[in-house]
């Protein structure tokens, strides 16, 4: 099976457990990958080998439960605790200037003019969302 082509901004990559798509605009800045529902990630295990693959281990890993809020989990810089990567409190986000951390935020659909990686990108301003998101993480996460 052909993936969607996505917006110009995105390209397919290979990983060992299937397909990621990554933003060319956040490739200097950030590790990181978009997944599509081909991504199962029913147990540890699955989580394992998707943090492995931006070069990380699960007690690296922060998550978020899904509330369809406006909250945001932050992360600072020698402030994250220890237990971090076991607590999934109630976020739409994940933001950290902690470098080694993989953020993960498992959503059940996608919003509306964002990404939907199983039929291509909505709308032109997907690159554009990114772009700024990343210039408030360097404005808010110095």
């Amino acid at each position: 099976m052909n993936p969607p082509v996505p917006d110009a901004a995105f390209d397919w990559r290979r990983e060992p457990w299937g397909l990621a798509l990554r933003c060319r605009a956040l490739d200097d800045s950030a590790q990181h990958l978009f997944t599509s529902r081909q991504l199962a990630l029913p147990d540890a295990e699955s989580w394992r080998v998707a943090t492995a693959s931006l070069g990380a281990t699960p007690d690296r890993l922060m998550r978020v439960k899904q509330v369809h809020g406006n909250s945001v989990r932050v992360l600072q810089r020698g402030a994250v605790p220890a237990d971090a990567s076991q607590q999934r409190p109630d976020a739409d986000a994940i933001a950290s200037n902690q470098a080694g951390l993989v953020v993960a935020v498992t959503v059940a659909e996608h919003p509306t003019g964002g990404p939907d990686f199983d039929r291509g990108t909505r709308g032109p301003d997907t690159e554009r969302l990114l772009r700024e998101f990343l210039s408030f993480l360097r404005e808010h996460l110095q």
